[in-house]
C-alpha cells in the first residue's frame, strides 16, 4: 500500500524515485505498476506511465540491474503495449511515449501495428506513433509516412506534411525525391487546407535547399581562404554574406507564411 500512494503521489522530485528504488524489488514494483495501469481512471494510468519514464531513465543511471535487466521482458511492458489500443487517446498518446523513452525496442512491431490500425481512426496520434517509432530505429518508418500520405482521409494526409518535412534529404537523393514529388501532389488536393499547408512546406523545402548549397560555396570561400592564409576584409565579407543569406531566407519563410493565412 505504501508503494502504491508513492507512486500516485509522485510529484517529479529525482529523491522520490531514489525512494521507491531502495525500498522495493524488482518483482514488487513490476507488481504494483501492472496493478495501477489496470485502472479505469485516466489520471491514475498517466502519473503511472510518467513514473515508469522517469524512473526506468534514472535506474539505467544508477545501473541498478536487477530492474533494468527485468524490464524489457517483464509483463509490465505488455500492459503498456496493450494501453496502445485502449479506448482513451491521451493513454494511447502516454503509452507510446514510455515504450519509446524506455528503449522498449521490441515494442517496434506491436508501435507499427497500432499505426496501421489508428491510421484513419486517430490521425492526430500518428506523429507520436512515428516519433517513438524512428526514434526506436523501426525500419517501417519511412512506408508508414508514406502510406499517411496516400490516405483517403484528408486529416490523415494533413497529419503527414509535418512527418515529410523532416523525411529525407539532400544526402538522400531517392527520399528526397520522393518528398518533393508529395508535396507537389499535395498542392493539388482537394482540400484547402491541405493546399495551403503543402504550399508552405514546399516553399520551405525549396528555400532551405537554395540557402545549403549557397551556404555550401561561402563555407567552400571560407575555407579556401584559411587554407591561403588570407584573413581580415575577405573573411569578414563572407561572413556577412552568409548573414544576409541566412536572413533573406527566414523572411523568405515568414512571406510564405503570411500569403497562406486563413
Amino acid at each position: 500500500m505504501e508503494l502504491m500512494q508513492r507512486i500516485l503521489g509522485y510529484s517529479f522530485e529525482t529523491d522520490e524515485l531514489n525512494e521507491v528504488g531502495e525500498m522495493t524489488s524488482a518483482e514488487e514494483l513490476f507488481s504494483v505498476l501492472n496493478h495501477l495501469l489496470q485502472s479505469n481512471d485516466p489520471d491514475q494510468v498517466s502519473i503511472t506511465l510518467t513514473f515508469i519514464r522517469d524512473f526506468m531513465i534514472m535506474n539505467r543511471s544508477l545501473e541498478r540491474e536487477e530492474i533494468s535487466d527485468r524490464y524489457p521482458e517483464s509483463s509490465l511492458v505488455q500492459m503498456i503495449e496493450e494501453l496502445l489500443f485502449c479506448p482513451n487517446h491521451f493513454t494511447r498518446k502516454s503509452a507510446v511515449y514510455t515504450l519509446g523513452k524506455t528503449c522498449s525496442y521490441n515494442s517496434v512491431s506491436v508501435i507499427t501495428q497500432a499505426f496501421h490500425h489508428f491510421r484513419d481512426r486517430d490521425p492526430i496520434l500518428l506523429p507520436r506513433l512515428l516519433g517513438e517509432l524512428g526514434w526506436l530505429g523501426g525500419e517501417s518508418f519511412d512506408d508508414c509516412v508514406m502510406s499517411m500520405a496516400e490516405s483517403p482521409l484528408y486529416i490523415t494526409r494533413w497529419a503527414s506534411i509535418p512527418m515529410l518535412s523532416q523525411f529525407g534529404d539532400l544526402h538522400n537523393d531517392t527520399m528526397y525525391q520522393r518528398k518533393s514529388e508529395r508535396f507537389q501532389q499535395f498542392r493539388h488536393d482537394e482540400n484547402s487546407l491541405i493546399r495551403q499547408e503543402a504550399e508552405y512546406a514546399y516553399q520551405e523545402q525549396i528555400a532551405s535547399r537554395d540557402f545549403w548549397i549557397q551556404d555550401q560555396n561561402l563555407r567552400q570561400k571560407q575555407r579556401k581562404i584559411v587554407r591561403q592564409k588570407k584573413t581580415g576584409n575577405q573573411m569578414k565579407r563572407l561572413h556577412q554574406q552568409r548573414k544576409r543569406l541566412n536572413q533573406k531566407r527566414w523572411q523568405g519563410f515568414a512571406r510564405v507564411s503570411t500569403r497562406n493565412q486563413i
